[in-house]
Formats: C-alpha cells, sequence, structure tokens
C-alpha cells in the first residue's frame, strides 16, 4: 500500500477498468521534500507506474492496426490537400500531410516509410474532384471520389 502523507498538494491516480478490485496503475502528486535532503525548499511533482499491472490491464485488449493514410500533393493542389486531410481526419483515420514542401518522390518515398495509403493529389484530381488512393503495400492505386477513398481506408481497420 502506497501513502499519500508526504503529498503536500495535488495528488492523482490512474485506474484501469479491467482489472478489479484492485485496478490502480498509476499514482503521484505534488511535494515539498527536497529540504529534507539538503535541498531548498522547492515544490516537486513526481508519480509512478505499476508496469507489471499496466501490462497485465493491457493484455486484455487486442492491438489492432489503424490505417494510416499520407496525403501527398504537389504545391498547385496543397489547400485541396489539407482539405482531403480534414475529411480523413473527421472520419476517425489518422492522416500525414508533407508540410516540408517535399517534391512528389520524395512524399511518396516518406508514406511509404509510415503510412499505409497515399491519397495522391495533382492538377487532374482537383479539376476532376477525386484523388487517387494508393494501397502502399500492393502499389494498386485507383482514382475515386473522396468519399470513397475513405470509406477503402475504412474498410482496412476500425474507423
Amino acid at each position: 500500500a502506497r501513502g499519500l502523507d508526504y503529498y503536500t498538494g495535488m495528488v492523482f491516480e490512474g485506474f484501469a477498468r479491467n482489472l478489479g478490485a484492485e485496478n490502480q496503475i498509476l499514482g503521484g502528486g505534488t511535494y515539498r521534500l527536497a529540504h529534507l535532503f539538503g535541498g531548498d525548499d522547492v515544490a516537486s511533482c513526481g508519480f509512478a507506474i505499476g508496469f507489471d499491472r499496466v501490462m497485465v490491464s493491457v493484455g486484455d485488449f487486442p492491438l489492432a492496426h489503424e490505417p494510416v493514410v499520407g496525403v501527398v500533393c504537389t504545391p498547385d493542389a496543397r489547400a485541396r490537400a489539407l482539405e482531403v486531410a480534414r475529411a480523413f481526419r473527421g472520419a476517425g483515420v489518422r492522416t500525414e500531410v508533407d508540410l516540408m514542401q517535399r517534391g512528389m518522390g520524395a512524399q511518396i518515398s516518406h508514406a511509404a516509410k509510415t503510412a499505409d495509403f497515399a491519397v495522391v493529389l495533382g492538377k487532374r484530381e482537383v479539376e476532376a474532384g477525386t484523388v487517387t488512393l494508393r494501397d502502399l503495400s500492393s502499389g494498386e492505386q485507383q482514382e475515386k471520389s473522396l468519399e470513397d477513398a475513405i470509406a477503402e481506408v475504412a474498410r482496412h481497420g476500425a474507423c
């Protein structure tokens, strides 16, 4: 049993619902103890995590891989890329947009390292009101509506 007597301010605890009666997995708070060990009387904050309790708790949850989308665009399609990213995020899909203004090849290379899908936007897609969705594991790509692209990505995960 962890004591609370040395805390002098806020105290916090974290719990895992699936652990039953002994469900605390972390705790901490603010205290003033440094002066007891020769230091200045300063406020401190600390916490501890019960790693074994966390691991027991996590064991009950399947680790699902949620799809990630990398939005790749030409400079003239940047505004549309941000709209597309907002739509994917609104559907619960983790989405990355290149902010370093790299070329298309560099953007696709980066997306291949961090994402499952790339949404490619160029002049043609902007004018047509479509996106090109590329599955980065198979290399297959298809031009489709934004709504269909979101639905396709959602089929690959629990979005």
